[in-house]
């Protein structure tokens, strides 16, 4: 990884808030994989989540393995999941997904959750060649914007228009970071293409969560580059007007700026946020492989 895109206070604040937990099923889904080779088990050694986050991904794993270790680059992310850490057996520690301080051939399931996009994809990979076990997967999750439906018994297209408008309004944040919102709309294609193993196995699962207008502008806040864009554009306001405060962040604020075409399309203007109910629906991509031997040259 680059660089830690998620370290600022209100972001990490905001990833830990508005991020979707994953279901049970995306948890099935992996460790089915991983029981083919030892189809007795309930528990399995060790597993390592490289970009963890506050630990979504993490408490839903843990069970099912006798040690974790979970890292991110970034300290603010760390620290967030520490404080939520319910289990002994799961250590949280910075560090990178390209080097991983594990012993060779240690890992049964090294796991990357909406985070293998921004690693430095080929190292990323020799190290997984090297710490799994010879039966260990590689599990990479991951998901693209959902399609957001406003509970409005009147507006039939309410649905596209949101989604549309809000990935309008995100659109720029990824203006700098193109080859890794690629892999974000692909699924991975490109990811999974580079990795040389021996099976690799791919699944959809479908999830839907009952939000508010709070929580919809709460996840935009928490994707990878949005402090970024609105430091940059801090910095350029108090360069031109040195009275632009951090109060006055609704101008250039993308999150504010949906929501407010939001309540105007749809005549909600007097609406608290908090009022406006919108189902949030994610399309999670699940790729397992088994048996990783490094980088697959294309």
């Amino acid at each position: 990884m680059a660089k830690a895109l998620f370290e600022g206070k209100e972001i990490v604040e905001s990833y830990k808030t508005y991020r979707p937990h994953y279901s049970q099923q995306v948890a099935d889904l992996v460790i089915d994989e991983l029981k083919k080779a030892s189809p007795s088990k309930t528990t399995f050694d060790l597993m390592v989540e490289v970009g963890c986050g506050s630990g979504q991904a993490t408490n839903l794993f843990a069970p099912y393995f006798n040690k974790v270790l979970a890292t991110d680059i970034s300290e603010g992310q760390i620290k967030s999941a520490r404080q939520q850490n319910k289990f002994q057996h799961v250590n949280y520690n910075r560090g990178k997904a390209e080097q991983i301080n594990v012993d060779d051939g240690s890992v049964d399931l090294l796991l990357a959750a909406s985070a293998a996009h921004w690693f430095e994809l080929d190292k990323f990979l020799l190290e997984t060649s090297r710490v799994l076990k010879p039966q260990g997967c590689l599990a990479l999750i991951g998901y693209f914007i959902p399609r957001l439906t406003p509970i409005l018994k009147e507006q039939e297209d309410s649905s596209s228009y949101t989604t549309d408008l809000f990935y309008e309004t995100a659109s720029v944040l990824g203006q700098e970071h193109k080859p890794e919102e690629y892999e974000v709309t692909s699924k991975y294609s490109g990811i999974c293409d580079k990795i040389q193993a021996s099976n690799i196995r791919r699944f959809m699962v479908n999830e839907a969560y009952d939000w508010d207008l709070i929580a919809v502008k709460g996840f935009m806040r928490s994707l990878g580059t949005y402090d970024e864009y609105i430091n940059k554009k801090r910095e350029e306001l108090q360069a031109s007007d040195k009275n632009i405060q951090k109060k006055d962040d609704k101008s250039y604020d993308l999150a504010e700026v949906f929501g407010e075409k939001l309540k105007q399309t749809f005549g909600l203007q007097s609406c608290f946020d908090a009022d406006i109910k919108i189902k949030a629906e994610f399309e999670i991509f699940i790729i397992v492989a088994r048996g990783v031997s490094g980088v697959k040259h294309v």
